[in-house]
């Protein structure tokens, strides 16, 4: 996965549009998991990620290790974070121990941010074996992102709506979901990815 994400890199950097998209698809999970642990609001955490990834965009030539584009990104998107709670004021003085507790990021460290990158890696590499007609039905049902429609974009289908859209019949869209997940749980364990609670 490392030679993957440095080829992507190289790609990029030479003007591949589909290779800033895979970039971008493979780190922004863990982009946003940054901000959601410094407990950001959906704005700030948007300009955070919208800086980053321009901050990306202008030291792409310069990436003098892609393979750990990963952690060159969290060290940005942490940056930023702390870049804009100084120049915002975002902090409240307090002596109230509650209001600290409840204000104080938990961010992970260095190690889980690792492990979580390598685990996302290997499972979108997964969900890329699947045939294009499960990437589209997982899409639709978990996240949305397999909506062709702007009246979908961005949120999960409906059963109803999700076997119009793939042409199959409503009853027969559990248990084709049921063989998806199946396919992409059998591809996982393959890798080394068990689901369980202790696995990375």
């Amino acid at each position: 996965m490392q030679d993957d994400t440095a080829a992507l890199v190289r790609r990029a950097a030479a003007g591949d549009q589909g290779a800033w998209d895979g970039i971008v698809d493979r780190y922004s999970g863990l982009l946003w998991s940054i901000t959601r642990s410094y407990r950001l609001g959906e704005a700030d955490a948007a300009d955070v990620l919208q800086t980053a990834w321009m901050r990306l965009l202008e030291n792409l030539q310069r990436i003098e290790n892609p393979d750990r584009l990963g952690s060159w990104l969290a060290t940005v998107v942490r940056h930023e974070i702390h870049r804009m709670h100084r120049r915002g004021g975002r902090w409240v003085p307090t002596d109230n121990d509650s209001v600290l507790d409840a204000a104080a990021p938990s961010a992970p460290g260095p190690e889980v941010i690792v492990l979580v990158a390598d685990r996302d890696r290997r499972l979108w590499w997964a969900f890329a074996q699947l045939s294009d007609r499960c990437q589209r039905l997982l899409r639709m049902l978990v996240t949305g992102t397999g909506a062709q429609d702007a009246e979908h974009a961005g949120e999960r289908y409906s059963y109803r709506d999700a076997a119009l859209a793939l042409g199959i019949a409503m009853g027969s869209l559990g248990p084709t979901r049921m063989r998806c997940l199946d396919e992409l749980r059998h591809a996982l364990e393959e890798l080394g990815i068990s689901g369980e609670p202790d696995d990375s």
